[in-house]
């Protein structure tokens, strides 16, 4: 692995900016699956409540949420470690996940663009080319 202190500021901020996706995205996979637990149970829950909360409208969303955020953590700590390694493939899936955070707003777009800029460039260029 190579060392953190070597690769360039800019795309090190790309390869943080990964790791917080990944644990933002992984937070809230386990928040939504929480809920989604908790409504099921109905643990001191009333009724409406209950279908409130474990309804199938609900759950099934919930669902589609934490598949979608499972996938998003997923690639966002094999893109943050094929960063690290100066992988060419990490700065490819970097710039794809990028672009596809953008829309995703607040944090996305935030996060899109602290990476983003940390992936183009002469010194990018340079930590990806170097093997």
């Amino acid at each position: 692995m190579a060392d953190d202190k070597f690769i360039p500021s800019r795309t090190r901020a790309a390869r943080l900016a990964f790791l917080v996706l990944g644990w933002l995205c992984l937070v809230t996979a386990s928040t939504v699956f929480g809920i989604i637990l908790y409504g099921a149970l109905g643990l001191g829950l009333s009724r409406g409540e209950r279908a409130l909360l474990g309804g199938a409208p609900f759950g099934s969303l919930g669902g589609i949420v934490i598949l979608l955020s499972a996938i998003l953590a997923v690639a966002g700590f094999i893109t943050a470690r094929a960063i690290s390694r100066g992988r060419r493939w990490g700065r490819v899936a970097g710039i794809i996940l990028g672009v596809v955070l953008l829309p995703l707003v607040p944090l996305g777009t935030g996060l899109g663009l602290i990476a983003l800029p940390g992936l183009f460039g002469e010194e990018a260029v340079a930590w990806f080319g170097r093997r």
